[in-house]
């Protein structure tokens, strides 16, 4: 008899494996980042290395565990839809269809394995454990160090995003840039991007933050809004003016002035014997 399984129990013992190193990096990724968190999970490793060198009493506790997590998750994705739809505890997007995947995997995994152990032909690979075992631990460790490396890079970039998301703002700044040298608005302002002038494509670090121009009789202005995940520049420019560059945060201010200095200074108005004018005095 070969000393590996049928193919369905490798795959079997495979997503055990999987699954238990998978809380293994659940309870480090919890002590790195300050938490203490026991998952229990980590006991599917011994399980799927017993499907696959034969061991009853692994056959067993796989039949149990996978019939446990089929009819948890279709209560539990009954109870959190339920919620949902009546609007007690709505799912926002993407969190929603991130779930929705991870029950159906879990869901069609212990399908997989209730199909695979019940099987009559398969049952007679638990009869007795087999002395050559070389096999399944290749096919174990090498189960375990793809699962690992996978997995690992999962839980950063769910980390990452949760961190991106934690630092999310919303963004709503009017920016009314002006002649620093005599107060007047400015009517040809250009938003410079990676070293080109644009005002159609604006594309900031943070996609989901946009903006539009308006004009007015102090000239033209710019409004940013949207959610930002992190502070970023914009760099105006204007023909004429030296480009100033202008960092949204969380904390900027609802309407910014900028001034912008004029590349060659504005010369005073002058009276009809060449001395400069007086100013004009506003009522």
């Amino acid at each position: 008899m070969s000393s590996l399984p049928p193919r369905h129990l490798c795959i079997a013992g495979a997503l055990f494996i999987a699954a238990g190193v998978g809380a293994v990096i659940h309870i480090v990724a919890s002590l790195i980042a300050g938490r203490i968190f026991f998952d229990f999970g980590f006991i599917g490793i011994g399980i799927g290395y017993g499907i696959l060198i034969g061991r009853a009493s692994s056959r067993k506790w796989a039949l149990f565990l996978a019939i446990a997590g089929l009819v948890g998750t279709v209560l539990f994705g009954a109870s959190t839809a339920y919620d949902h739809f009546t609007g007690s505890a709505p799912l926002p997007y993407p969190a929603s269809t991130y779930m929705i995947v991870e029950m159906a995997l879990i869901s069609g995994s212990c399908l997989y394995v209730l199909t695979a152990l019940w099987r009559s032909g398969h049952q007679e690979w638990f009869a007795a454990e087999k002395e050559e075992r070389s096999a399944a631990q290749t096919l174990a460790w090498a189960v375990a160090a793809v699962a690992g490396v996978f997995l690992s890079s999962q839980s950063v970039t769910e980390w990452w995003r949760q961190e991106r998301y934690e630092k999310a703002f919303p963004l709503c700044v009017r920016v009314v840039p002006y002649n620093a040298e005599n107060g007047e608005g400015l009517t040809n302002l250009s938003i410079i991007h990676q070293g080109r002038r644009n005002m159609m494509n604006f594309e900031p670090k943070l996609p989901r933050v946009t903006y539009q121009s308006s004009f007015s009789s102090g000239g033209q202005q710019l409004e940013f809004y949207g959610v930002a995940a992190a502070p970023f520049e914009v760099k105006l420019g204007s023909a004429g003016f030296q480009d100033q560059t202008l960092t949204l945060t969380r904390e900027s201010k609802r309407e910014i002035r900028v001034p912008m200095q004029p590349l060659v200074p504005t010369q005073p108005k002058r009276d009809a014997d060449g001395k400069p004018a007086a100013p004009v005095v506003k009522e």
